[in-house]
């Protein structure tokens, strides 16, 4: 049977920074890509995943699908954990169709994540099929990593996303110490979140996408954080891509040889005590690894 993947048609799709969701994240799985409104056009045979950047009308004609038609329909989501969108009156329209809908016999769970929290309580409660896809590993998005363009890089370590300290209660920790201590400023550069242009959020950067990675690879290590959920975001896998070392806490879902490539922070500072040239050579091994 054939698969499809169904995409939100709303502009601001168009500011997404990663490939966790539209277009970008249908192509990392080599799969055709339709606009919502291709769903009315006729009867769809195909399997189907469905996005989860829909508007409350696009989520209504997901609704419409599901009920008329027996394919499977498999219904994405990225934040597993209690987030704004998916509880209280504030609940999207999306999130409310995956509660009332997950269990039908057609319809399944896409997450990259094993569930926690929210995405935990909908499989508990409403006990729906379920499929746990990691994100794909773009191999063509990896940046080259030799042993002397890896000594020519920054020194130091890059810390990048938001600093919610509820959800990032490591990274929020990193940069506070960046203000409060010598050592934590000169071994972690700081590159603000890019912003979310499609939740109303001015865009800060454009460092996005293939730019991001880029720009990272500059850096020898890269400091990722799990959230308080233990999830293994795409920063892990950017971290890969750029090849660089990984700073601060692996994911449970990491196999356990990479789990010990990931330099804990005090380790990492401790690390830094010695001069570059006789890190370089173990550090490059172990981002190669």
């Amino acid at each position: 049977m054939p698969l499809r993947f169904i995409t939100g048609e709303n502009p601001t799709l168009a500011s997404l920074m990663c490939r966790d969701a539209g277009p970008a994240y249908a192509k990392s799985l080599l799969l055709p890509c339709s606009g919502i409104s291709s769903l009315r056009e006729h009867a769809s045979r195909d399997a189907l995943i469905i996005d989860n950047n829909l508007t409350a009308g696009e989520a209504g004609i997901v609704q419409e699908v599901i009920e008329r038609q027996q394919g499977p329909v498999l219904l994405k989501i990225v934040d597993p954990y209690w987030v704004r969108g998916n509880y209280g009156r504030h609940k999207s329209a999306y999130a409310a169709l995956v509660e009332t809908h997950c269990a039908r016999s057609n319809v399944a769970i896409l997450s990259p994540y094993q569930p926690s929290e929210w995405l935990k309580m909908v499989v508990e409660k409403f006990n729906p099929k379920l499929l746990v896809l990691p994100y794909p590993y773009v191999a063509e998005a990896e940046q080259p990593l030799e042993l002397t363009s890896f000594s020519a890089r920054l020194d130091r370590a890059l810390l990048s996303g938001a600093l919610s300290g509820r959800k990032y209660p490591r990274r929020a920790r990193v940069y506070r110490l960046r203000y409060l201590l010598p050592r934590y400023r000169r071994n972690f550069d700081l590159l603000e979140h890019p912003g979310y242009p499609n939740l109303g959020e001015a865009r800060r950067h454009n460092l996005i996408f293939d730019d991001f990675v880029k720009f990272i690879s500059g850096y020898k290590y890269f400091f990722v954080d799990p959230s308080r959920a233990n999830l293994e975001f795409l920063k892990y896998t950017e971290c890969a891509y750029a090849g660089c070392l990984p700073v601060g806490t692996p994911a449970a879902s990491l196999p356990a040889a990479a789990q010990q490539l990931v330099l804990e922070t005090p380790r990492f500072l401790k690390s830094m005590r010695q001069p570059a040239a006789a890190r370089n050579s173990g550090h490059f091994e172990a981002a190669l690894a």
